[in-house]
């Protein structure tokens, strides 16, 4: 399960890397060429996209952000799972424990001799 969304998160990692670095740069980008128009008119366009850009790389954050949060918490499942297999693990290992602690002495003699019968017998038929 965990080896199948490891190289997921990775992925969406770098993406949004990349994502914010393109958007950074477009808006560097604004920044010159909002310096070489001197044409108010042109100016107020670049502003609009410069907005635009802004609000794109504030949802891709907050996205980036959501994203992290969710590998967060599948990572926190999967110990959950890790850690509920091992009681039961834990718990199927003792089984036999807590069975043999209610016998009696005879009852744990006559179980020993089923068990080592059956152990001895290969011919069994299961």
């Amino acid at each position: 399960m965990d080896q199948n969304l490891t190289p997921i998160v990775s992925q969406n990692k770098d993406t949004f890397i990349r994502l914010n670095v393109d958007l950074l740069l477009a808006l560097d980008t604004l920044a010159d060429l909002e310096k070489a128009l001197p044409d108010p008119d042109q100016n107020a366009l670049v502003q609009e996209i410069r907005s635009a850009l802004t609000e794109a790389f504030s949802y891709a954050r907050r996205h980036q952000d959501a994203a992290a949060a969710l590998a967060d918490l599948n990572a926190r499942l999967l110990r959950q799972y890790q850690s509920a297999k091992d009681a039961y693990q834990q718990g199927w290992d003792a089984r036999l424990i807590d069975i043999l602690a209610h016998l009696s002495d005879e009852d744990v003699a006559t179980l020993r001799r089923v068990i080592e019968s059956i152990r001895a017998d290969e011919d069994m038929p299961f």
